[in-house]
């Protein structure tokens, strides 16, 4: 993973896109509406997922094969 986060970080939606590969913030809603992310937090208008949350999504995906490496 490109960028490091303690577990209790919270990672922005632009954040989050860089790190599952330049993704589109279509992707990144499709997946919350697939059920593979969780719903974010909402605060102030701004997306964020805690990075635990973040860790756990990629390495799933990366054991099923979803991604790329």
């Amino acid at each position: 993973m490109p960028e490091s986060f303690t577990n209790d970080a919270l990672v922005t939606q632009p954040q989050l896109k860089r790190i599952t590969g330049n993704v589109s913030d279509m992707t990144i809603w499709r997946w919350r509406r697939a059920g593979l992310l969780p719903e974010p937090t909402n605060i102030r208008g701004r997306n964020y997922w805690r990075a635990r949350d973040v860790h756990a999504v990629l390495n799933r995906l990366m054991a099923q094969g979803a991604m790329a490496a």
